[in-house]
Order: structure tokens, then sequence, then C-alpha cells
């Protein structure tokens, strides 16, 4: 079963690779989704994880 690194380094090359900007994190399984802001996050992040909290509100 793959252990914390490997779902890092997956996460790592996904993220080179696409050439994407990851948002997040968002917890699923709940009634309702969780967004969590770490305390290093940038001014983009807020934005962007803002961005998603409106789509999903209005969901």
């Amino acid at each position: 079963m793959p252990n914390l690194d490997a779902a890092n380094i997956a996460y790592q090359m996904v993220k080179v690779f696409g050439d994407a900007l990851p948002v997040g994190p968002i917890l699923l399984g709940t009634a309702k989704p969780v967004h969590i802001l770490t305390p290093s996050v940038t001014a983009r992040g807020i934005v962007n994880m803002t961005a998603i909290a409106v789509v999903e509100a209005q969901g």
C-alpha cells in the first residue's frame, strides 16, 4: 500500500508535468465541503480557494 511519501511524489509529478496550479487542500466525504488554508498560503492561494468556495456555494 502506498505511503505518504509515494503520495507526495505522485502529487509533485502531476504538478510539474501538467504545469498545474495546485489549489487546496479540500476535505471530501463530509456533508459539506471543507476548505483548509494553511498559515503559509499566498494571496493567490486565498483567491483561488475563495473562487472554489463561491462556485460550490452556488451549486
